[in-house]
């Protein structure tokens, strides 16, 4: 929250486009009352998404914002729109070196050419959970419009990782229910 105040440019400020694509889904959400206000909040969306893209500025949140947009797409029953804006998502994120598999204790995550490493723990747990969003829109996504996911299929006989490793008692604890230690989503190996 105490990123609203800052101004849009403001590298630590939540950049516009993912502030749009929130207001574009809680247009949706809200209903009718609302409804006028997509097309204006998606044309929003679009343009500071491509402009976050050109500048490569936030791209967490032009993360955040592709898999937000392509949910959107997909309430609206433009299948085709979403599943494309969500396979283009997963091929970034992998580009960008964001991985399920890879989990780090103590906030350790190596910061990587195109996204720097969290400043905080809000957005550790944000780097953590966005590549499970992804995956998990993906595979529905391919699922309902028959058509490949970006992710492999899990192998058969594949075990449960130990996520914990590294970690002390009170860390996996603390960090258990945001690290999904116990969802098999994260099973899934790249």
């Amino acid at each position: 929250m105490a990123q609203l105040p800052l101004p849009p440019d403001d590298p630590k400020s939540i950049h516009p486009a993912l502030l749009n694509a929130i207001y574009l889904a809680a247009c949706w959400i809200v209903g009718d009352e609302l409804r006028s206000w997509q097309d204006y909040f998606l044309a929003q969306t679009r343009r500071h998404l491509q402009q976050s893209l050109v500048e490569a500025d936030r791209l967490i949140h032009f993360l955040w914002t592709t898999a937000i947009l392509g949910s959107w797409y997909s309430l609206d029953g433009r299948m085709n729109e979403a599943y494309a804006m969500v396979s283009g998502c997963a091929r970034f994120s992998l580009a960008c070196g964001l991985e399920m598999s890879k989990f780090y204790a103590n906030m350790d995550i190596p910061q990587t050419p195109l996204l720097s490493r969290p400043e905080n723990l809000t957005d550790f747990l944000e780097r953590i959970r966005l590549p499970h969003a992804i995956y998990l829109l993906d595979r529905t996504l391919a699922m309902v419009c028959g058509l490949p996911s970006m992710f492999a299929m899990p192998l058969p006989g594949r075990t449960k990782p130990d996520v914990s490793a590294g970690m002390s008692e009170r860390q996996v604890r603390l960090l258990g229910p945001f690290l999904c230690l116990n969802d098999p989503c994260i099973w899934i190996l790249r």
